[in-house]
């Protein structure tokens, strides 16, 4: 998350993990590599990382990433599972048809009675064992969901597509052995006689309902489950994570979910609003995004014309076209502010999906050929990533098409590098050089 968005990252993945390894590898017990490349752009990101591993490396996270990985496991069993062929079931005694072969389950769909016995019964035999070795015990009342909102007249189970009840079971596995000071469980709310909302840790909640036979199910918390009145910004994550309902969604008021990003944990508001739940909550209904954005701009009116050149900056890298066309409104005079590995608004611009701001960019840049740390400007980096779009519009500005970077790449040469065939029709009718020399000696 924190390198995603940089023009460079692509293909340089593995030297900012050894750059960072390097840095501050030391501090976890991690020895250090060698590698030739030295990503500058890494080491201006050690304080976060670090802050960001001693944030992750808590018995509550070290819960939540086990019942990830099993969940992950269970999945990828249940699904070479279902890619086998069902066998036919054995003719009955009495002479009559079979019914034909016992449909194999499907991830994510609701199962039969028939289909889930099958399944526990391949569970038990095949996978139960194993997860006990690596989990403690993870029973089948765990993996198989009973919740009403999935049950159809003759399908009512589904396979756990969530890690909350996983974090629950496995926190109650470790539980006196290793996190003993880990809270479990603990009451937050009620829902009638039957229904209770509990919190494991700090950022793990679900819904307890009992049901006949004095058994209970559990399901991870959606935003149907929250009151206003118990509102934390931990709660309203974890709901929104947890919901992919759009009728849910829709009646969720956007109020509630700016309070939760004004508090957000650990990533501030800006990066959580690019977070897949919370584009999922703003294409539930595009008044939502139009709700969050106004209390974006409301906000931004007060901040400093630095601080809203920065948000731009952050806008586009997080690719939100929208919003960086909004905030650079308020922004006075040109647009040349730079972050650290001196990207300009042109660079991540350029880089793709926002060609409706391209030209307001460009009006007010003051430098077409502005260059980043490696030396590339924004039509480099337009070409390198194959945007043709982008590409044109820049051109017409008459950038310096032969301009080479710190390897000695031109725009010309890191399109045919990238196999970008009309990005280089399109440079070389613009006088692209086809004969400069880059690295090597070659062209």
């Amino acid at each position: 998350n924190t390198f995603g968005n940089e023009v460079n990252y692509a293909g340089n993945e593995i030297h900012y993990v050894d750059t960072l390894r390097n840095e501050i590898g030391h501090l976890y017990g991690a020895d250090k590599v060698t590698d030739s490349v030295d990503m500058q752009q890494a080491k201006d990101h050690t304080g976060s990382c670090q802050s960001y591993l001693d944030y992750c490396l808590t018995p509550e996270l070290l819960v939540r990433t086990m019942a990830e990985t099993c969940l992950q496991e269970v999945q990828q069993h249940f699904a070479a599972y279902c890619s086998t062929p069902a066998e036919p079931l054995p003719a009955p005694k009495d002479g009559s048809e079979p019914d034909g072969p016992l449909p194999k389950p499907i991830i994510g769909q609701p199962m039969s009675d028939d289909q889930l016995f099958e399944v526990v019964d391949h569970f038990i035999h095949t996978l139960k064992e194993k997860l006990q070795l690596s989990y403690g015990g993870i029973d089948e009342y765990t993996l198989f969901d009973e919740h009403p909102a999935a049950r159809k007249e003759d399908a009512t189970y589904t396979l756990i597509a969530n890690p909350t009840v996983l974090v629950h079971r496995i926190a109650r596995n470790l539980e006196g052995a290793v996190i003993e000071p880990f809270k479990t469980d603990r009451l937050i709310g009620k829902k009638g006689d039957a229904v209770t909302v509990k919190q494991v840790g700090d950022s793990s909640f679900y819904v307890k309902t009992k049901t006949e036979g004095k058994r209970f199910n559990r399901r991870p918390i959606e935003v149907d489950d929250l009151t206003e009145a118990t509102d934390t910004p931990e709660r309203v994550k974890a709901a929104l994570e947890n919901t992919t309902q759009v009728d849910k969604l829709k009646n969720f008021a956007p109020e509630r979910v700016w309070s939760m990003l004004l508090n957000y944990p650990y990533q501030g508001w800006h990066e959580a609003l690019s977070e897949p739940a919370l584009r999922r909550y703003r294409q539930a209904d595009p008044s939502h995004e139009t709700a969050l954005f106004d209390q974006v701009i409301t906000w931004a009116k007060t901040w400093s014309q630095a601080d809203l050149g920065n948000s731009v900056l952050q806008s586009l890298k997080q690719k939100e076209g929208v919003l960086a066309g909004r905030l650079l409104d308020l922004l006075e005079g040109n647009a040349d502010m730079t972050d650290g590995v001196q990207n300009t608004a042109l660079h991540y611009a350029a880089s793709g999906g926002m060609t409706d701001l391209l030209p307001a960019l460009i009006a007010r840049s003051s430098n077409i050929n502005s260059v980043n740390r490696q030396g590339q400007t924004p039509t480099m980096v337009a070409a390198r990533q194959g945007r043709l779009g982008e590409l044109e519009l820049l051109l017409r500005a008459n950038p310096e098409v032969n301009r080479q970077d710190v390897n000695r790449l031109s725009a010309l040469m890191l399109a045919a590098k990238g196999g970008h065939a009309e990005c280089v029709a399109l440079l070389a009718q613009a006088g692209a050089n086809v004969e400069l020399k880059g690295p090597i000696n070659r062209n």
